[in-house]
């Protein structure tokens, strides 16, 4: 398959027919203004999303309300890796798939 990655602000992003949208802003909750650039307006970032042609996978966490996202991973406090936080937050997705 052809990749084209794209880093930019996501207004700045081409919408082609047929593509696959990997939308992953930063967090909502108070892990997002860790980022840089954390001042999202998430419900511009919603309705941008829901307007694009294709399939799309958005990324957040389970405290993001601005999308009706799912969870998708849990870490456990039981888990022993200096890598990984026991506060880490838990990841959740929304997706929409309209290329079949």
């Amino acid at each position: 398959k052809h990749w084209k990655i794209i880093c930019d602000h996501y207004y700045n992003t081409p919408i082609l027919e047929g593509a696959t949208y990997f939308i992953d802003p930063p967090y909502q909750c108070s892990a997002g203004k860790l980022y840089e650039y954390s001042e999202i307006d998430y419900n511009f970032l919603r309705k941008w999303c829901l307007s694009l042609p294709g399939d799309i996978i958005v990324c957040e966490n389970n405290e993001a309300n601005w999308m009706d996202f799912k969870k998708i991973t849990e870490y456990s406090n039981g888990v022993k890796n200096k890598h990984i936080s026991k506060n880490r937050p838990v990841e959740s997705m929304f997706y929409r798939q309209v290329n079949l």
